[in-house]
């Protein structure tokens, strides 16, 4: 009995061990399936990914050209617009300038002598009553060492000839002023009131 039961033993360990292997192999087997099914699951997503990237690159596509049409068609229309406008657009002819005018040979041309007035260290001034002609310059040389200021009467304004009024001519200084119109134009000195005289344009 005891060899048959050693016997039995060694058979059910057999058997288990059996049992075991077939069962690890059944559990290897299915995980390896199951790894496979999850490779494939990837694989058929990432083909999907694939298919979606090359849809939208497709329709990127089609966008792109129908942009690029409606941009030339725009063009187009632009081009018959400004085709159309400037064959509707008359030329403006150039604008003529009239000729200069000829100077009146009655009329002597200005002149342009300058005189001198001086004023010496006792105030006093060379010339009060000038006579000169149209475009003549008079200049005003202060040699006193006080300040003189002839300038266009009334006193103090100014405002009978334009322009004429030194407004003060320094000791050792001068100042010069261009007639240009004709008449007799009072002047005076704004500094000594009393100094008068008068200068007429030819």
């Amino acid at each position: 009995m005891g060899f048959f039961s050693k016997q039995i033993s060694y058979k059910t360990s057999l058997l288990i061990i059996v049992v075991f292997l077939f069962l690890a192999a059944t559990a290897t087997s299915y995980t390896l399936k199951l790894k496979e099914t999850r490779i494939d699951e990837k694989n058929r997503k990432i083909a999907d990914l694939k298919n979606e990237i090359n849809n939208l690159d497709k329709d990127t596509g089609a966008l792109e050209e129908d942009n690029q049409a409606k941009d030339s068609d725009q063009q187009s229309v632009a081009e018959n617009t400004n085709q159309n406008d400037t064959s509707n657009t008359t030329p403006t002819p150039p604008a003529t300038q009239p000729p200069p005018p000829e100077p009146d040979p009655t009329q002597p041309p200005p002149s342009n002598n300058t005189v001198v007035v001086t004023i010496n260290s006792a105030g006093n001034y060379s010339q009060l009553n000038i006579t000169i002609n149209k475009g003549d310059t008079i200049k005003w040389v202060n040699n006193d060492d006080r300040k003189h200021w002839p300038a266009s009467n009334p006193h103090p304004q100014h405002t009978n000839y334009p322009g004429f009024d030194s407004g003060g001519i320094n000791p050792g200084g001068s100042w010069s002023f261009t007639f240009n119109n004709k008449g007799t134009w009072g002047w005076h000195d704004h500094q000594f009131p009393s100094t008068t005289g008068t200068i007429t344009v030819l």
